[in-house]
């Protein structure tokens, strides 16, 4: 067993309970909405997003009965933002498997994208915590902001440092600096525990950086 799966095996019961929200909540008056969530989201999928919401939640001691159901969320954005991206590069594949944009069409990706962000929503609002929706809003937003500006510097070899950066930023580190920051706001833990829980997605981002420096 390699030293990631190791990992992951400490933590098999949260990993667990997120996988049973997911497949409870994944749920549509419309076939092929369930379909396509099904084929993108269960059975794949490592779960970091959702797990880095519950570890925080635990550091902070929250314990409270709707923490998985609220970390799916993360993974739902994510989901989403895939989606979204396979379209937009015209993917075959995603995880190993054809894309879902290759199975159903663009117009299905894109809609079922759409959906997931909408459930995740929907599931936020049940927080009642406003601070909790108003950071998972801009994320989403910076997110889209990441994924607008990677396509105006499609083929664009001057890209410069900064500006590939900011597009890795927004398009990765900061959905997982918002799971791991959600957590310090669920448990009321205050701006600094925040702050600093808020601080993991861009430490991801440094590797990142590293990597251009080798390009």
């Amino acid at each position: 067993m390699n030293s990631k799966n190791t990992i992951l095996q400490k933590y098999k019961e949260d990993l667990s309970k997120i996988n049973e929200e997911m497949a409870k909540t994944l749920s549509s008056r419309v076939p092929l909405i369930e379909d396509i969530g099904n084929h993108t989201l269960l059975g794949q999928g490592k779960r970091l997003r959702p797990l880095f919401f519950v570890l925080s939640c635990g550091l902070c001691n929250y314990q409270g009965k709707d923490m998985h159901r609220l970390s799916i969320i993360f993974e739902y954005i994510h989901a989403a933002s895939l989606l979204h991206d396979d379209v937009l590069d015209n993917a075959e594949l995603r995880r190993s498997k054809p894309s879902a944009n290759r199975f159903w069409g663009n117009q299905a990706a894109v809609l079922e994208g759409d959906f997931l962000y909408t459930t995740s929503s929907d599931i936020a609002v049940d927080s009642k915590n406003l601070r909790f929706m108003k950071r998972l809003t801009e994320t989403t937003k910076r997110m889209t902001e990441g994924q607008v500006l990677e396509m105006v510097h499609t083929n664009d070899w001057e890209m410069s440092k900064q500006q590939y950066t900011e597009i890795i930023t927004a398009k990765t580190a900061a959905l997982i600096s918002a799971a791991c920051a959600c957590g310090a706001i669920m448990a009321d833990a205050g701006e600094a525990a925040e702050a600093s829980l808020g601080e993991f997605g861009p430490l991801r981002r440094k590797c990142s950086e590293s990597l251009w420096e080798r390009i």
